[in-house]
């Protein structure tokens, strides 16, 4: 494999991502440190509220995530997404989709308990707004593969996305991985996604049954990582 220009095996992909997770002077960390103390400084002067800070370190944290696990992502888009005002934007995009949902009443009873902008690990993906009646998960992703519309994966992750709680809760008490429930949570999506990436119908089999190995090999590695520091990229 190659990362950066350079051939690596996968005992050496293993301690390089192991490395990034753990040096905190390494560029992702450092970016996404120092960007969380800026969201501090902001919220102190005044600048944004407590719910706002909160959501864009949630947010911020996603990025790092991903760009720690995604090298290409770290060199082409990590940087931008992390700048202040994209950020913010994002943020603020996020939210406002939010208030629409309550707005709309379509938030739960549970969620209305709670600050508006709360980050439930459990609804990453609830802004998402779907068609009454919604699709079934395959028409969804025909529509996607139609299209290519992002918008129609948004629409299958909201969907799923409570299915998606149950498998995520299974894994995390299977390995006792208490804390790590958001980030096992998007190891199941990058595993979605990329098993979307060579999906084809003409198989005939459903893409809710064939992202299946996708999703269990992106856990696999992910635990690995966390736990020995070695890693197996899987294939996109």
């Amino acid at each position: 494999m190659t990362v950066n220009g350079k051939a690596m095996n996968c005992r050496k992909y293993g301690v390089y991502v192991k490395k990034k997770e753990q040096a905190k002077d390494h560029p992702v960390i450092d970016r996404y440190t120092r960007r969380c103390a800026c969201i501090r400084v902001d919220f102190a002067r005044g600048n944004i509220d407590e719910a706002f800070a909160a959501a864009a370190k949630a947010l911020a944290k996603e990025h790092r995530f991903r760009a720690i696990h995604e090298p290409e992502y770290e060199a082409n888009g990590y940087a931008v997404d992390m700048t202040r005002d994209k950020l913010y934007r994002d943020t603020a995009k996020r939210m406002k989709k939010r208030t629409v949902r309550k707005e709309r009443g379509t938030v739960s009873k549970e969620e209305k308990t709670k600050d508006a902008v709360e980050v439930d690990e459990r609804r990453l993906f609830a802004c998402a707004t779907l068609p009454k009646p919604c699709p079934e998960y395959d028409e969804i992703m025909k529509l996607y593969l139609e299209t290519r519309d992002e918008k129609y994966y948004e629409w299958l992750l909201a969907a799923y996305e409570p299915r998606l709680n149950i498998l995520v809760r299974l894994a995390v008490e299977g390995y006792g991985m208490y804390d790590h429930f958001a980030d096992i949570k998007m190891a199941m999506v990058m595993g979605m996604h990329k098993a979307l990436q060579s999906y084809d119908p003409a198989l005939g089999v459903p893409f809710m049954i064939y992202k299946n190995r996708f999703i269990k090999s992106e856990v696999h590695n992910y635990i690995r990582t966390m736990r020995t520091g070695y890693s197996i990229p899987t294939a996109a």
